[in-house]
Formats: C-alpha cells, structure tokens, sequence
C-alpha cells in the first residue's frame, strides 16, 4: 500500500480495538486495514460497520447484493469475490443466481420490497439527479422509512468511496 498503515498483527490501542469489532474468525479485509492510516477515519468506518451489521431493517443479504453488484460495476475484484462468498454461503444463492444479480439486478429473486430498495440505491450511484420525490414515495408505499431510505443510499454511496480509495493507494496491491 502506498500510506502507512497497521496490520491486524500489529495494532494496538484505539487501532486494535476497531479491528476488535469484527466478528470472531473473520479477518480484517486490507481495504479496511488501509483506513488505518488515519486512525480517526477507521474508528468511523467501523461504527458505521457495526450499526449497519445491527440495522433493524436493512438485512446482511441485501447490504452484500448491493456491494456485490457495485464491486462488479466498479472492478473492485476482492470485494467482488468476498461478497459473492457471502452471498453463496449466507443467502444460498447458486453461481447462476449470482450472474443474474450480476447482470439483471431487476430479475434477481428476492422480496419486491427490497428489491425496489435495491435497484433505487443502485439509481443513487448510477444517476443521482435522476431521483425524485416519486422515486421516495414508492418505497415509502412499500413500508420503507425516510432512514431505511437514506441509510441504504449511504450504504451504496459510501462503498464507492472506499473502492476508489482501494483503487489509489493499494499500489497495485491484490486484496487478500
């Protein structure tokens, strides 16, 4: 990586605590590790890690369809490969399944409801000024709150930002 940064084997203090909010087992991805490298910045991403991993409505499913999908749109290959993982062993989704998430978002076999919250965070990152108020209004129709609404939207949003931060200072780095 371009910037200092510190491995999980190597952290300590407020570093090592953040990385401490991974569950058991699962190791630390290096674009998170890359945060590390403003400390202030990697505590922040792991509080939003840890409110989306408790989310009362937004489910681990559905977070993992959409970063799965965005990693593809964005050749983020490790991210692309992990939440295909996740998808495969969480949600049982078979490699077909995953091509057509893929490929055809709006043919994927999940709940209308948070289907349509689905391809409305992918609207957010593809055509942000294409949103309107009946946009909102459909998915509020279908039971989703204005917060359920944005925090999806910022879900979306903020992984493109990790994924071109990946992209600048991975140094032509492979995930792993």
């Amino acid at each position: 990586m371009l910037l200092n940064h510190t491995p999980p084997d190597e952290a300590e203090g407020k570093i090592a605590d953040a990385y401490a909010a991974l569950p058991p087992g699962v190791p630390v991805p290096d674009p998170l590790v890359l945060h590390s490298a403003s400390p202030e910045i990697l505590i922040r991403q792991m509080e939003f890690l840890r409110y989306y991993m408790n989310h009362p409505r937004l489910d681990m499913e559905l977070l993992a369809m959409t970063r799965y999908i965005l990693s593809h749109r964005l050749g983020h290959q490790f991210c692309y490969d992990f939440n295909g993982m996740i998808l495969q062993a969480a949600a049982m989704m078979s490699d077909e399944e995953l091509a057509t998430l893929r490929e055809t978002p709006e043919s994927a076999e999940i709940d209308p409801e948070r289907k349509a919250l689905l391809l409305f965070a992918l609207q957010v990152v593809a055509a942000p000024e294409s949103v309107t108020s009946k946009d909102v209004d459909a998915l509020r129709d279908l039971g989703w709150t204005d917060e359920d609404i944005f925090d999806m939207s910022f879900h979306a949003t903020s992984f493109i930002s990790s994924t071109m931060l990946w992209k600048a200072f991975a140094g032509n780095k492979s995930c792993g």
